[in-house]
């Protein structure tokens, strides 16, 4: 598709396979606190860390709330295990040495973001990084996919968007993007395929040609 311009990735779920441990998290997090919220693992997906602990944890007093908002940090840069969604290294490498502009696009702090490509060996391979950092309003916000592609000189029409979560496909439909590649590691294929343009189980053997094939 001779007006696609630019790929816009999301991190967790998309690049980096994180969410089993996420989900582990987010329920432990939950008791410990006392938030009464089945649904809760599954709301967050998406979310900055400043917008998880005032929409979830507003009910507790300012000192717990930050003891929260420690918890998440302590656990995103000092526990969790990074590891590459397969077949996701090979198809950023191929995007770094393509035409097409490139940007990771993350509700995550730029700190942890850093830390994720380089313990996945990704460190430099996109042109930029959108994190928690550098908006002020998070997922299904459309501020980050909007900034994502003004910094890379794009139009959102022009950009191609790989998103696992319903907050960040809402974001990239909210910002103008018009094709989204809905990766299968929170839902089905029938659930991302009535929100997202397509939908794929990981990156494995995926090339740039496929991926423009699939989303005529």
């Amino acid at each position: 598709m001779e007006n696609i311009k630019a790929f816009l990735l999301d991190m967790d779920g998309v690049v980096t396979n994180t969410e089993s441990q996420y989900e582990a998290f987010w329920d432990r997090l939950k008791d410990k606190y006392g938030l009464k919220m089945d649904d809760f693992k599954h709301r967050v997906k998406g979310k900055r860390l400043k917008d998880i602990v005032s929409e979830f944890f507003s009910f507790l007093p300012i000192e717990k709330q930050k003891n929260v908002a420690n918890d998440i940090r302590t656990y995103e840069l000092e526990e969790m295990v990074y590891t590459p969604i397969n077949g996701v290294l090979e198809f950023v490498k191929s995007l770094k040495k393509s035409k097409y502009k490139t940007a990771l696009v993350t509700g995550s702090l730029r700190i942890r973001a850093q830390k994720a490509m380089k313990d996945i060996g990704l460190t430099d391979y996109f042109d930029i990084l959108i994190t928690a950092d550098d908006v002020t309003k998070g997922k299904p916000d459309p501020e980050c996919f909007r900034m994502g592609a003004e910094k890379l000189g794009v139009l959102p029409s022009e950009c191609i968007v790989f998103e696992d979560a319903f907050n960040g496909i809402e974001s990239a439909k909210l910002a103008g993007v018009e094709k989204i590649v809905g990766i299968m590691t929170n839902y089905s294929k029938e659930e991302l395929t009535k929100v997202a343009t397509i939908a794929i189980p990981d990156f494995d053997g995926l090339t740039i040609e496929d991926v423009l094939l699939k989303i005529k």
